[in-house]
């Protein structure tokens, strides 16, 4: 997931389309979201990564 993360941060939906793909069911969106998430929030918690509110939109950002 962490490659996934450009120069300037990434949301966490734009990571899931790159991992996932965009041809999903609502269903099959909702847990490959769920998947998303939880590995850039153990990321996160690694140090890895942070979060940056930018507006009304969180995005992910190398650290």
């Amino acid at each position: 997931m962490e490659r996934h993360i450009g120069p300037d941060g990434t949301t966490a939906f734009d990571v899931c389309v790159k991992v996932f793909g965009e041809a999903l069911s609502v269903h099959d969106m909702r847990f490959a979201m769920a998947e998303t998430l939880a590995h850039l929030v153990y990321l996160e918690e690694q140090g890895r990564l942070r979060r940056e509110r930018r507006g009304d939109v969180w995005v992910f950002v190398r650290a």
